[in-house]
């Protein structure tokens, strides 16, 4: 890991630093941590599992409070091009204080869920609640940078250098951020209070495969 800044980092999974949470697994979810061997790519996934117990696996910097500035990562996901076996996939920049969630992230909803958030999508979350969604036609099985932009004139979505969607400000006020990563078996639903989730089977396996995570601060 490499110093970018004041408030930046790089991560090329090199060796296993300590600015991230593997968190707990639950059901077939699995890490797979850096190491020898691992040539810097990192992992986490799902191991095929029954929709009666939560199966999960992520992971999510231990602290950090992140103001406006530039993530970067690059991974793929092998396998969704026979579609996606699970209930969420995503990534990106969170805040979870007092039981509400404020995040921009790229986000997969398999077709377990609701027809309205099924596919993969450029998302942001206001108290809980979904306050922007942009489509977005993506191979996910290969390798692509994702950016995530948080600044004055809003979030700014971008792949492999490309500009993908641009959520207002109002969607992005959180300055207490996380990077997180993560895979679970939750089937989500919009109901007009907020959301519902069921947990559902993973009939294959799926795993993210993570090569770089960088943060620059914006000054």
């Amino acid at each position: 890991m490499a110093p970018v800044g004041a408030g930046g980092f790089s991560d090329d999974f090199s060796t296993a630093a300590p600015r991230w949470n593997w968190g707990e697994t639950a059901g077939g979810g699995f890490h797979v941590i850096p190491g020898p061997g691992r040539n810097g790519i990192a992992g986490i996934g799902l191991r095929p599992a029954g929709g009666g117990a939560e199966s999960d696996c992520s992971l999510e910097e231990r602290a950090a409070l992140h103001g406006a500035g530039s993530l970067s990562l690059r991974l793929r996901v092998p396998g969704t091009a026979e579609g996606f076996s699970g209930g969420t996939l995503g990534f990106g920049l969170w805040s979870n204080e007092g039981g509400r969630i404020d995040a921009a992230w790229f986000l997969l909803c398999s077709k377990a869920g609701d027809p309205q958030l099924a596919g993969f999508a450029a998302v942001t979350v206001t108290g809980s609640r979904l306050s922007f969604r942009r489509p977005l036609a993506v191979d996910l099985a290969r390798w692509h940078t994702y950016e995530i932009r948080v600044g004055g004139s809003g979030v700014l979505f971008r792949v492999d250098g490309r500009d993908a969607a641009r959520a207002p400000l109002g969607a992005a006020a959180f300055s207490r951020k996380k990077i997180v990563a993560w895979i679970d078996n939750k089937a989500i639903s919009l109901t007009p209070g907020g959301y519902r989730v069921r947990l559902v089977p993973v009939s294959r396996a799926v795993s993210m495969d993570l090569d770089f995570i960088r943060f620059s601060a914006e000054k």
